[in-house]
This record gives structure tokens, sequence and C-alpha cells, in this order.
């Protein structure tokens, strides 16, 4: 079906591939030596997330660390391996305005 034509009704549109498998939201968790609340801050979100009921992404992205913070991340995908949790490592800190504005690239399309 051509893009400018309409379905019939008795027709079903085609479904783009990407709202196949949406997202509601992606969740961005912008970091740096945060090894004392990032654990506490990924279980508010998942908390948060299920009561909501809704499907998400959530995408750490730790900015420089020099703490434990991204070892905690991995230590948590690992334990939780059904949870879509990434965990995205600036090389070296970029500040907070560039780290949320190159995070918001990072998520599912």
């Amino acid at each position: 079906m051509n893009p400018n034509e309409q379905a019939s009704p008795n027709e079903a549109a085609p479904v783009d591939p990407i709202l196949r498998n949406s997202l509601d939201v992606t969740i961005s968790v912008p970091c740096k030596n945060e090894e004392k609340n990032i654990v506490g801050t990924l279980d508010t979100i998942v908390s948060a997330v299920n009561e909501v009921g809704c499907s998400c992404e959530i995408i750490v992205i730790d900015d420089g660390s020099t703490d434990q913070t991204s070892e905690l991340v991995q230590q948590y995908q690992h334990g939780h391996p059904s949870l879509p949790i990434r965990l995205h490592e600036n090389p070296r800190n970029i500040g907070l305005s560039n780290t949320y504005v190159n995070g918001a690239f990072l998520g599912r399309r």
C-alpha cells in the first residue's frame, strides 16, 4: 500500500515496525561518582515503573566517574537480567547538559 493511501475499512493499516515493540518511556539516569546512590535510584525507578505498569528502558549514563558507579550498575544488571537497563560510559566527564543531550540519542529507536 502506498504511504499516501488510506486503508479501506475492511483492510488493516500496515503497522510501523518501530511501533510493534514500542516503549512507553525511556528513563535516562545521568550520574557521576554516585556509588552511594545508584543502586537505590535504580530500585526506586524499577518500583515506580512496576507500580505504574508501563514499559520502559533505563539508560544509566556514567559521566566519567572515578568511583565504583559503573561497576555497581553492572552488578545490578547481572542481578536483574530481565530488567531493561543499559549502561553507557562516557570516557571522560562531558558535563551534565551534554550528557542529557547525548542521552536523548541513546534510547531505543
